[in-house]
Formats: structure tokens, C-alpha cells, sequence
């Protein structure tokens, strides 16, 4: 199957056009090139997917001034590997080692005027498509990479800075994860976290 056909279908699941996706930087990469991007990455296909700066929209987001611009990538295709024949869950997303956190900031999104208005409420999902869906749906959604991807234990950091950027007092907010909340007890602690 081609990669463009695999790209497309991942965004067609999650109700995201190719189109779209092109709009929102989100571009597809071979094996080779996902390889390439450094040793903690696999050999497969994957849709790479760009943050971009909540203030700057044209400028893609950092963790902190002078470090490398953020970006994760979704393997494409079906999961294969040790992961496969132990049966666990396959890694399906992954980011360089040495790049920070940073949350997810669909472009199109008027984000300086929203973050920093408390009487607009915004909500907060685990995922970069979900979180491009919602926007694209007129739900100001902000995604996250993991439920915990909120903050930095290795850094010994509380919030991390693109978030900290955000006006919270007396603002209405909404986290929504993943179904398995309720039976997931890792999740449960980031919820109420």
C-alpha cells in the first residue's frame, strides 16, 4: 500500500482530510526518512506531524529559545514487530529524545486572542488529530502527545512552558482523554493530576 494512501486513510479515522492535514503541516515520510530523523525512531513509514508556536502561528513551537522546533511522527500501516508478538500495545507515536515537551496548537486558530481571553473556554485532549478535528469543528482544543504530556518530571517542571503562556484563572476547561479513562488507572491519575 502506498504511504499517500496510508496517510490519507489515518487522517480519514480520525475525520481529517489529506488536505487538511497538508494545511496543518502534517506531511508524510518514508521508512528511510522516519530513520533517519535519529536511532529512537523505527524504519516505517509515518505521518510527521509539526507544532506550531500558539502566538506565532507561522513559526514552529519550541520548547524553550534555541532548541530544535517540535514534532512527533504516527507510524503508518500495520504494527509489526517484538510489540506484535508479545502483544503489546505498539508504539505508534514517537518524538526525538532531546527536544522537550510542547503541546499542540492546531494552526487556523486565533490561539494569542483565545489563550489569553479566561472567558473563553478551551478544552484539552490527548492527541494531535483529535485535537486538529475538534478545532477544524469550531471546539478550541489544545492536544496533548500523552495524558502526563502537561508537565515534565524529567525536567522538574509542574506545567510545561507553552502552557504556562495560557490564562487559566476563571477559565473554563475541559480535559477530554481517551475512553479507556475509565478503566485506566494511569490515565485517571492525569485526569484528577
Amino acid at each position: 500500500m502506498s504511504k499517500s494512501k496510508l496517510l490519507a486513510e489515518d487522517l480519514a479515522r480520525s475525520g481529517l482530510t489529506a488536505a487538511q492535514g497538508a494545511a496543518l503541516g502534517m506531511r508524510q515520510l518514508t521508512a528511510a526518512e522516519t530513520s533517519a530523523l535519529g536511532a529512537n525512531f523505527k524504519p516505517l513509514a509515518s505521518m510527521h506531524i509539526p507544532y506550531w508556536d500558539a502566538f506565532e502561528p507561522a513559526r514552529p513551537l519550541s520548547f524553550a529559545t534555541g532548541w530544535p522546533p517540535f514534532y512527533r511522527v504516527r507510524y503508518l500501516g500495520e504494527p509489526n514487530g517484538f510489540d506484535t508478538l508479545t502483544g503489546r500495545k505498539p508504539t505508534r507515536y514517537m518524538q526525538s529524545a532531546d527536544v522537550g515537551l510542547c503541546a499542540y496548537f492546531t494552526r487556523g486558530v486565533d490561539w494569542a486572542a483565545l489563550l489569553s481571553d479566561p472567558d473563553k473556554p478551551l478544552i484539552i485532549t490527548e492527541g494531535e488529530k483529535k485535537a486538529a478535528k475538534a478545532c477544524l469543528s469550531g471546539l478550541p482544543t489544545i492536544g496533548l502527545g500523552g495524558v502526563w504530556s502537561w508537565r515534565s518530571a524529567d525536567m522538574s517542571l509542574f506545567f510545561i512552558p507553552c502552557l504556562e503562556r495560557v490564562t487559566w484563572a476563571r477559565r473554563n476547561v475541559y480535559i477530554i482523554y481517551d475512553s479507556d479513562s475509565r478503566t485506566n488507572p494511569d490515565v485517571n491519575q492525569a485526569l484528577h493530576k
